[in-house]
């Protein structure tokens, strides 16, 4: 029997908020939106540059009634130079090959896809990047996320004719970044115990909601999925539901904070979005999170607690309710996995 790699098994669920909020009723529960993430540089199945190990595993996927297939976008390795117009998907300086062979294979089979972009290039980082900061994090500049976005989704728009490829499929979700509360992905997150990394993220994911909406209205973009665990302020890590609280200009107790929503834009989305990953061997969805700011199942709720504050508050846009994906969702058996479980687990 074929099996699934355990780095494929980032599972995401697209949950309606009420499911988030109480147990689903079996009208929600046929909501539920269900795929898999496959990494190129983990994996490398569902972005493989042989056509027929991609075409295997997105087959596997349609297999196992998958709707959605999430593709990461490296930023840093499409855009293998400066482009000279970085918002024309045909600037010779953008190589889209991994992501269109990735597309086109999953919206042949009927599955939606998900675009997690990610991984500023040298050309659109900060100078004076430290050495231990990972390639692609440093204060990513979001004016050129921006541009890119706007390339990104005139390709998949539709109607975009590419030459030897011919007219490529639409998609509607884009995920902005990943894991903006990590170092591994936005860098600085504190300046001493100021947090830093959530108005860098705020900037980028603007940048890119407005660009994307420019190009395609009906667009839905979602909010980069927040790892789940942090550390106290000023550590490398930034607990995820104290980031989305200083994303939103909230109080820790979810007042609206009026000096930051006076200096700031609302930040822009559609969705919502979050790894309620449980990383401890055993720990199952109703286990508590190590933390009161950590984000596992058993507390998901308590983000969207988060996010409709701020839609009463107007620090996030458009007006409206959205509901919140889980992007990453994994648990730990114990005792843990050799390797793998079967396509039928």
């Amino acid at each position: 029997m074929n099996r699934l790699p355990a780095t494929l098994l980032a599972v995401i669920i697209a949950a309606l908020a009420a499911c988030a909020l109480a147990p689903p009723s079996p009208a929600a529960a046929r909501d539920l939106q269900v795929g898999f993430a496959d990494d190129q540089f983990g994996s490398d199945l569902l972005t493989n540059t042989d056509a027929s190990v991609r075409g295997e595993w997105f087959d596997n996927l349609t297999d196992t009634n998958a709707g959605l297939a999430r593709i990461n976008v490296y930023w840093n390795q499409t855009a293998i130079a400066e482009p000279l117009d970085p918002t024309d998907p045909a600037d010779p300086a953008y190589d889209w090959s991994v992501t269109d062979g990735a597309v086109v294979d999953a919206r042949e089979r009927g599955l939606e896809v998900l675009l997690t972009v990610l991984g500023g290039p040298r050309w659109a980082e900060a100078p004076g990047r430290p050495e231990e900061v990972r390639p692609g994090a440093w204060k990513p500049d979001a004016a050129k996320f921006g541009e890119f976005a706007t390339a990104l989704a005139t390709r998949y728009s539709g109607t975009y004719s590419a030459p030897g490829v011919g007219t490529l499929p639409g998609i509607d979700y884009y995920e902005p970044w990943n894991e903006p509360n990590l170092p591994n992905y936005i860098a600085p997150q504190w300046d001493g115990k100021e947090p830093v990394s959530p108005e860098i993220y705020r900037d980028l994911l603007n940048a890119f909601y407005t660009s994307v909406h420019e190009v395609n209205s009906n667009s839905v973009v979602v909010a980069a999925g927040t790892s789940p665990f942090g550390d106290r302020p000023g550590g490398k890590r930034m607990a995820p539901y104290y980031f989305w609280r200083q994303v939103f200009c909230l109080e820790d107790n979810l007042e609206l904070d009026r000096k930051c929503a006076n200096s700031t834009e609302p930040a822009l989305m559609d969705r919502f979005s979050h790894h309620p990953i449980n990383a401890v061997a055993g720990a199952g969805p109703t286990s508590p999170p190590p933390g009161p700011d950590d984000g596992v199942p058993s507390n998901f709720r308590d983000l969207t607690e988060i996010v409709r504050k701020a839609e009463a508050a107007g620090t996030v846009e458009p007006p409206g309710k959205r509901f919140g994906w889980a992007t990453e969702v994994w648990y730990e058996s114990n005792p843990p996995e050799e390797k793998a479980v079967s396509l039928k687990k």
